[in-house]
């Protein structure tokens, strides 16, 4: 299991490890209180939630990889990346509870999956996020994602942005 602890801005450390099976709970519980205080309606689809009931089949199992940040043995934050070809990983999952996030966790996250990427060999990352989501457009655009495309929502008005980055 692969540990990297941080001390954060007020002296707590944070980790962030590969998903196991006991933090399944924790990990919905993280998904729907982000998604919750979203601008999005949160809807449990068994569709759309499919890969959070079975992390390591999804993820973990394809070659890819899911982790969880915590703050103090308290988990927090969560992402992943599942391969979608030989030189493609699409980052899914990306959260930060509320009332953690502007404190740097979901960048040092995405910093571990993109480095665990690149050194899978994989050349690109692809992810999507929802057109009312503009702070997480912010962020990803700031770290070098293009958009390539956007497509109408399938289950809510509003559309899917779609974003590319080679690694």
């Amino acid at each position: 299991m692969n540990h990297t602890q941080t001390p954060s801005n007020s002296g707590r450390q944070f980790t962030l490890r590969q998903y196991m099976p006991s933090d399944a709970e924790r990990v919905w519980d993280v998904h729907k209180q982000t998604i919750q205080a979203s601008p999005l309606e949160f809807v449990s689809d068994p569709t759309f939630d499919s890969d959070l009931r079975n992390v390591g089949n999804f993820y973990l199992e394809t070659g890819g990889q899911f982790l969880v940040g915590c703050l103090d043995g308290e988990t927090i934050a969560t992402g992943g990346v599942k391969p979608l070809d030989e030189q493609t990983v699409e980052l899914q999952r990306l959260r930060v509870l509320p009332e953690y996030q502007q404190n740097g966790y979901g960048t040092e996250l995405l910093d571990r999956l993109e480095t665990f990427a690149e050194k899978q060999s994989f050349e690109r990352i692809r992810l999507h996020t929802d057109d009312v989501l503009v702070v997480a457009q912010r962020i990803y655009e700031r770290r070098g994602y293009e958009r390539t495309h956007r497509e109408p929502h399938p289950t809510i008005d509003g559309e899917v942005i779609f974003y590319e980055k080679e690694i």
